[in-house]
């Protein structure tokens, strides 16, 4: 073989690994796809500064998918097909427990509205390995909002209120049945239906608002 022939495979080569290595950069999903919850009311900005330009303002529940890049407390995501920029500690991945860790995204998102929408709900239940009555909860597709004061009239005030807001945004929040104070509603039926008594305050749903969601 020739050197012109040599250096001409040679470069045939080359060519073609740059290419396949192109195509795999293409093809191969972002190395840090992950999805960020955003905490709070906040700007999506066009860079990393409070100067920039805000695209959108967010509410708590909204997800973003980041990039893995950060810049001066700034992490840079995509929302809806457009790069932007999102104060990193209004958007995380991580909500504090492997209970609610372990939720699906629908779940996660309601967690979030909830706690913006009634700042007393402090305890919030999700994923756990065993359940008495259904897969919801071992799936991770079951919340329990734990109603502080629940015997007395403003707990229960404010658990109805809790169980009226999943209801009305039930399908923006994917919402499939919610139990409270011994009642279900579903959205087959759109009415409350009594439950059998289950022999305790927690069993019955007293205590807290049960909601179960879609898959997803």
């Amino acid at each position: 073989m020739s050197k012109k022939t040599m250096r001409r495979t040679a470069l045939t080569w080359a060519l073609a690994a740059a290419t396949t290595a192109s195509l795999a950069l293409l093809s191969a999903p972002e190395a840090h796809a992950t999805t960020l919850y955003v905490r709070t009311n906040t700007a999506l900005r066009t860079s990393a500064t409070a100067t920039a330009a805000a695209v959108q303002t967010v509410t708590p529940g909204a997800r973003l998918r980041s990039t893995g890049v950060t810049r001066s407390g700034y992490t840079k995501v995509r929302w809806h097909g457009t790069t932007v920029w999102v104060r990193s500690k209004f958007a995380k991945a991580g909500f504090g427990s492997r209970s609610l860790n372990r939720l699906q995204s629908h779940g996660k998102v309601a967690v979030l509205k909830v706690r913006h929408a009634f700042p007393r709900i402090k305890r919030i239940g999700g994923w756990r390995s065993w359940s008495n009555y259904s897969s919801d909860h071992r799936s991770g597709r079951a919340v329990d909002f734990m109603v502080p004061s629940w015997s007395r009239a403003k707990g229960k005030k404010l658990g109805n209120a809790v169980a009226r807001y999943m209801i009305k945004n039930r399908k923006k929040l994917h919402v499939h049945y919610v139990i409270w104070r011994q009642r279900i509603w579903t959205t087959a039926d759109r009415k409350w239906r009594h439950m059998p008594n289950r022999g305790s305050a927690n069993a019955n749903h007293m205590n807290h608002v049960h909601v179960s969601f879609s898959n997803g």
